[in-house]
């Protein structure tokens, strides 16, 4: 694709300083799995953006708006956060709309960004481990074994208070009548 890019330097919050609109034609974009590039082949250089460092990406009617955050996010508060907005306009590939090239540009962007999740978002992941099968208090297939004694007979867990009800024998007969509107 040969589009348009828009960049739009500014710091989070800092809607009162001035924005800089840059135009520059005709660059090609590559989406690779490792980073999105952005090549000028008319002055013979070019970016290539981690995708970590993309903070938003969204459709823009016939675009694909970028939002690269320029600051390390575990250091800075959101406040100082350095970021920079690109509006990036996919020209038309044989006979698809403009419509069509930014929703395939889209798209690439968000399966390739899917592959570089936030690293913090793995670290909560650690901290929240689920707990061991059985651990909640009920009794499962994974740990009927800890309710067992020498003899493969069953024991009662140690401390634990059983619910009203517990350990009450029904017949069929009083499920048949507590269907019927009878209390049991």
């Amino acid at each position: 694709a040969a589009p348009h890019a828009s960049p739009h330097p500014q710091a989070n919050g800092d809607d009162h300083e001035p924005r800089v609109e840059v135009t520059i034609p005709r660059i090609q974009i590559w989406v690779t799995s490792e980073f999105f590039v952005l090549w000028s082949t008319s002055a013979g250089h070019g970016i290539e953006i981690p995708y970590r460092t993309i903070s938003l990406h969204a459709r823009q009617q016939n675009a694909l708006y970028l939002q690269l955050c320029l600051s390390d996010i575990s250091q800075t508060a959101d406040d100082d956060l350095e970021t920079v907005e690109l509006l990036l306009t996919p020209e038309p590939q044989g006979d698809s709309n403009p419509t069509d090239a930014a929703e395939k540009l889209f798209a690439a962007v968000s399966n390739c960004a899917d592959l570089h999740p936030d690293p913090d978002e793995d670290d909560d992941h650690e901290q929240e481990q689920e707990p061991e099968p059985g651990t909640g208090g009920w009794i499962t297939s994974e740990n009927i074994q800890d309710f067992m004694d020498e003899n493969g007979e069953f024991r009662m867990p140690e401390g634990g208070i059983l619910g009203a009800g517990a350990g009450t024998v029904r017949t069929a007969d009083q499920f048949e009548d507590a269907d019927a509107g009878d209390e049991v």
